[in-house]
């Protein structure tokens, strides 16, 4: 007969029986059914917890001063300029935004089919106050009304090392035929391949010059 993996084990919280693994039993881990189980417990220490990673002298948003300074989550983001994120071994072991677990600390449990949204704009920020509940079409519509649904190109782009100048200057050389494409790159410190997709007009196409042809043989 094959050994059992799974064992029955009551929530702590809602003493709800569920199956968890036999190694989680060994380790102590898995003591709540659900994540809703697991933000519920014992939530004035969860709520000390997690508050001691936040900072409450943030930046106050300059579109909704109202609201006052943002709270930030000094703990570490998801990604770079990402949201705060803190990991949550039990019931879940992954990592959560951090605003999110604030909002399901001060106010319970976000619905399945909903995002919890900035009114400050601040992706660190963790106040309860600046965060409010929408549905995919509430984020969209929140986004374009703030002017964040353009993509940003060009000398806009975070990682831009051109300028739109810089964009005709590689294609006039190109046009004037005295040196290569590889050549015009260490010009202005990129490669070939950057260089020949400037020519192409398959980067910077919205910077034209039509008094040069633009057509790489």
């Amino acid at each position: 007969m094959s050994k059992r993996t799974t064992i029955d084990r009551v929530c702590e919280k809602c003493k709800k029986i569920f199956e968890t693994t036999f190694q989680s039993i060994k380790r102590d881990r898995w003591k709540f059914c659900s994540k809703e189980c697991f933000l519920a417990r014992d939530c004035a220490v969860s709520v000390e917890r997690f508050f001691g990673w936040v900072n409450k002298n943030g930046p106050i948003p300059p579109h909704c001063p109202e609201l006052g300074p943002c709270w930030l989550w000094t703990g570490k983001p998801t990604k770079p300029q990402g949201y705060g994120a803190i990991y949550i071994n039990e019931p879940i072991n992954k990592s959560v935004k951090a605003h999110r677990i604030s909002w399901e600390l001060t106010y319970g449990p976000i619905p399945d089919n909903l995002h919890c949204l900035h009114k400050c704009d601040v992706r660190l920020c963790v106040k309860p106050e600046h965060l409010f509940l929408g549905t995919n079409q509430d984020n969209v519509d929140d986004m374009l009304e703030k002017g964040r649904g353009r993509k940003a190109h060009g000398e806009e782009h975070v990682c831009a090392v051109l300028t739109e100048r810089d964009v005709l200057g590689i294609r006039s050389l190109y046009a004037i035929g005295d040196l290569a494409q590889h050549e015009i790159g260490k010009l202005f410190n990129i490669n070939q391949s950057r260089v020949s997709k400037i020519i192409r007009l398959q980067n910077w196409k919205h910077v034209i010059d039509q008094t040069v042809d633009h057509v790489a043989g």
